[in-house]
């Protein structure tokens, strides 16, 4: 009996205990939070070398560039940001020359396939379709972006401009 009356007014060790439960929602928290700014960073990052990449096929510059290569040096061009991790790996672009038909998104049907993508440089004054899409490396974050898994369960995320070229 003497048990249960200290067991109610004894407070030795109640800090320790909320701590045992509150701490691995705190750091659950924390960890979602720093992943989520990591995946918008990343998204963002995407966006920017797909805007560095379409400048030069609008400019015409890409044509400068031996016919084999330029898929490549656009790839490479949107690879340029350190925040996208393997990216030569896991990128898929497809550039298009639009002619009055809209451009079907590679991610459409949920699936992205490396053998979907598409290049072409383009002509002066045509209308241009990019997409790239890109798959993000397994992150902590990764099961609460169901909207975005694909079929592997990898996290994709994609950026899509249209654009006419320059008169070169």
């Amino acid at each position: 009996m003497k048990f249960m009356n200290c067991f109610g007014s004894c407070r030795a060790g109640i800090a320790a205990m909320e701590f045992a439960l509150t701490a691995p929602l705190f750091f659950l928290l924390v960890m979602g939070i720093f992943d989520t700014g990591f995946y918008f960073m990343q998204k963002w990052a995407l966006i920017t070398g797909l805007d560095r990449a379409q400048r030069v096929i609008q400019t015409g510059e890409i044509l400068k560039t031996p016919a084999w290569r330029r898929e490549l040096s656009f790839r490479d061009l949107i690879c340029r940001s350190r925040l996208l991790p393997n990216c030569e790996k896991r990128i898929v672009t497809q550039v298009r020359e639009l002619d009055g038909a809209s451009m079907e998104s590679m991610t459409s049907d949920g699936k992205v396939n490396a053998s979907e993508g598409h290049f072409v440089a383009g002509n002066p004054g045509k209308i241009m379709g990019v997409e790239v899409v890109y798959r993000l490396p397994p992150s902590f974050v990764g099961p609460i972006l169901e909207q975005s898994k694909g079929p592997d369960g990898s996290v994709y995320i994609n950026a899509m401009t249209i654009f006419r070229t320059e008169p070169y």
